[in-house]
């Protein structure tokens, strides 16, 4: 690979199509079920050949939490990865049915677990399927435990936590960047969690995540430089929230195209924000 090939968090699906038979490649589907409007996404009993279906709100969290989508913790991410055959030097591709919704923050996963070389799916399966590529039904995920064992390292760093966004309200040592739609930010429009009020940290700043993306994919670099210019010039470090730290993921990766370094993101987002302020419907 060339090195800007190692660098770009995405891949096409020609690239991928082109190295289904590579034996390092892992590809791995984590679809969710429905949007976040409520509706049934596309594409329900299809995959790309020998992708591993994963329940990126179940496998891919930690069910102990009060919040929703919670990082797992290192052991239980280790023991999933190990449990389907990834290994140090997998080059782990993920995608989703939605086009980029879900796969970014499954990207970010395996980021901060240490694994590097981890790419999302450009255009996701619905262009998958446009391009004429084959697939197949959903199959029964069969575990290998023949594999050598799964070995990750928690950027801890990257897990920004409550107490620290709160004290970020007055010390504003990072801009906090979040990536729900400019109604809800401006509490304009209700959440998708009924029990929450709509608002805003105080002090962050809104650019909904719908900005990045055209259509399917992701938007150009130089396009993408243009939308974050406004927020980069405050010179500040960026962490990035949304409803839950699905979406988050989702501009975390935009940035990431146009050189950004930062994993930081707001694990528990306006869900716990809200939550342990008190910002709940009477």
């Amino acid at each position: 690979m060339h090195k800007s090939e190692h660098t770009n968090p995405l891949v096409t699906a020609d690239w991928l199509h082109e190295h289904l038979d590579d034996e390092r490649v892992v590809i791995i589907d984590v679809s969710p079920a429905s949007t976040v409007q409520g509706k049934s996404a596309p594409f329900q009993n299809l995959v790309i050949p020998g992708a591993i279906v994963l329940d990126i709100k179940n496998e891919l969290t930690d069910p102990s939490s009060p919040f929703p989508n919670t990082v797992p913790s290192r052991e239980s991410f280790e023991h999933l990865c190990t449990s389907i055959g990834i290994q140090q030097d997998s080059i782990v591709v993920v995608y989703d049915n939605l086009g980029i919704y879900t796969s970014p923050r499954a990207w970010w996963l395996f980021k901060i677990m240490n694994h590097s070389n981890v790419k999302v799916l450009d255009g996701g399966l619905p262009n998958w399927v446009e391009q004429g590529y084959k697939t197949t039904s959903k199959a029964e995920r069969t575990l290998d435990h023949k594999k050598e064992n799964y070995r990750s390292k928690l950027r801890e760093k990257a897990i920004v936590s409550y107490d620290q966004i709160v004290d970020n309200i007055e010390s504003q040592d990072f801009i906090v960047v979040d990536a729900r739609s400019k109604v809800r930010f401006d509490g304009e429009a209700p959440e998708p969690r009924k029990n929450l009020k709509s608002g805003c940290i105080p002090n962050s700043k809104n650019l909904s995540f719908t900005l990045v993306l055209d259509g399917y994919f992701m938007k150009p670099k130089e396009q993408l430089q243009e939308i974050f210019k406004p927020i980069l010039s405050l010179n500040k470090p960026l962490v990035f929230s949304c409803g839950s730290g699905i979406t988050a993921c989702i501009l975390l990766l935009a940035f990431h195209i146009i050189g950004g370094t930062t994993l930081s993101v707001f694990d528990g987002s306006w869900t716990e924000f809200a939550t342990r302020q008190g910002l709940l419907v009477s």
